[in-house]
């Protein structure tokens, strides 16, 4: 479920995905795209249990994501990050980088992922740490609420 919100989420940012790169600066974006990109393989590795691959590549969507220094981008490798270290069935590991997602979201001016309130209400729920697990949750139907999306409270 959570992997569908995250591909549908990161699917619309990908090149050739209707995006003019007339309309944006090209180099930040060909970043964007990359640090993306590399997120997504990452954790397509993950779900093929090839750990080794999967942290390469989120490895080197950090590096990217750093260079250009948008909490957003960090935001992404964060998240998958926290679904590598659930894969690796790290949830201390994974609660630590779903949490630093969420605040890199906040820090940023942005709305939380759904993916990654999701991915934090798991594992905390998973860790015995209810309130939160909860907490999480609620913010992610107060969230998928606010526009609309009962596909996705029906999922959450």
């Amino acid at each position: 479920m959570t992997s569908a919100l995250f591909l549908r989420r990161i699917m619309g940012g990908l090149p050739g995905a209707g995006l003019d790169p007339a309309d944006e600066n090209e180099c930040g974006r060909a970043i964007e795209d990359r640090v993306t990109t590399l997120c997504v393989d990452g954790v397509l590795a993950g779900y093929d249990d090839d750990l080794a691959a999967a942290e390469a590549l989120v490895d080197k969507a950090g590096h990217a994501a750093a260079r250009l220094g948008d909490p957003t981008l960090l935001a992404i490798v964060a998240e998958a990050a926290g679904y590598l270290a659930v894969f690796d069935c790290d949830m201390r590991g994974a609660a630590y980088c779903f949490e630093d997602s969420l605040d890199s979201f906040r820090v940023s001016g942005g709305v939380p992922e759904i993916s990654t309130l999701l991915g934090s209400a798991l594992v905390h729920g998973l860790l015995g740490d209810e309130g939160r697990s909860h907490s999480r949750r609620e913010e992610a139907f107060r969230l998928v609420a606010a526009h609309g999306e009962t596909g996705y409270q029906a999922h959450a």
